[in-house]
């Protein structure tokens, strides 16, 4: 989702479908089974890192390149 600097409670554009789901084994199998917790974010060296919680058991990390992710987000519907 990306919101407006000004006004964070306009969205600008939202993803029809998720970025983060459960796939792998630690994901799925747990107390919260087949859900991904997004914890926090940080960009760096271009790269978006977001770490997570699998399955409520694990602490894992996702990345991907930042500008890629801002290029997807800015073609999808508000």
């Amino acid at each position: 989702m990306l919101l407006d600097l000004e006004d964070p409670g306009q969205v600008l554009h939202r993803t029809p479908d998720w970025i983060l789901q459960p796939e792998a084994e630690y994901e799925i199998e747990g107390f919260y089974r087949g859900v991904c917790f997004p914890c926090g974010a940080v960009v760096l060296d271009g790269t978006l890192f977001v770490y997570y919680g699998g399955a409520d058991k694990y602490c894992a990390v996702a990345t991907c390149e930042f500008a890629a992710m801002l290029d997807h987000l800015r073609h999808c519907p508000p």
